[in-house]
């Protein structure tokens, strides 16, 4: 969804280690070497008159420049197809709702608060749009998610961390992360993606070197029943500098735990 105060992250996604997120009732196989299917036994509900008036409000919001629904879209936030396997009517509405009230039960679902603004419609609006999400169906076949392949071992080797982040640094790492549109496959507090491992407390569990090294390229693929090939999500590549990759480290290497 567009609005002019939105933030729009810019195009990129990372994927911090090898495997992928089941999707509630999803299961995720491995035909090929770094190359992961996921899919569940999503059945989307069926359309009304009120999801009818959420997709012409999708169209007016243009949430397809970020987000990625009926196959076609942006690809710098979670795509919406299947989207009632990960996400419930009450999350989305607090998630999208104006007023008081929807902030606040938003903020005691994803207590680790937001990373950034996201717009929000009346009461009435947001309930025809979650209608609209609850019936789009996952793409046929599922999805294709393909891991990051090593990053350049040149880039790499000239990145050389603090002992202890600056704060400005943590600060940039911060901005990378959401302009590169780290947020569509993974998730910092109950916000973004689930096509990849949350990276609450990741400092907790992967060492510094660990992360340098996964800051490279990710892709999410649609796939269809025609040989698997249809309409793809591209997330492309992240193009970091060994500075930016250090900024980006840091950052992760600040996110607390989920509470």
């Amino acid at each position: 969804m567009k609005n002019e105060n939105h933030l729009l992250i810019a195009s990129m996604a990372l994927l911090m280690c090898y495997s992928v997120l089941s999707l509630n009732s999803s299961q995720a196989r491995e035909p090929q070497a770094n190359v992961y299917q996921a899919s569940s036994n999503l059945k989307p509900d069926l359309t009304s008159a009120s999801s009818d008036a959420g997709k012409k409000l999708a169209a007016r919001q243009n949430c397809a420049s970020c987000h990625s629904l009926e196959g076609h879209g942006g690809s710098t936030a979670p795509p919406f197809d299947g989207i009632g396997a990960r996400r419930s009517r009450a999350f989305m509405l607090a998630r999208i709702t104006s007023g008081r009230a929807a902030v606040e039960e938003y903020a005691k679902m994803n207590a680790t608060g937001e990373l950034f603004a996201h717009p929000r419609v009346p009461v009435e609006q947001a309930k025809n749009l979650v209608s609209y999400l609850l019936t789009l169906p996952e793409p046929a076949g599922g999805f294709e998610i393909s891991s990051h392949p090593g990053a350049n071992a040149n880039t790499v080797a000239s990145v050389k961390p603090e002992q202890i982040p600056s704060a400005q640094s943590i600060r940039v790492g911060k901005s990378l992360f959401l302009r590169r549109n780290c947020l569509s496959c993974h998730s910092v507090g109950s916000g973004g993606g689930q096509f990849a491992p949350r990276l609450d407390g990741v400092g907790q569990r992967r060492d510094r070197a660990f992360i340098v090294n996964t800051l490279t390229t990710a892709e999410i693929h649609t796939l269809t029943e025609d040989e698997k090939r249809g309409d793809k999500i591209i997330m492309s590549p992240s193009a970091f500098s060994a500075a930016q990759i250090k900024a980006v480290t840091d950052f992760l290497m600040s996110l607390p735990a989920a509470k």
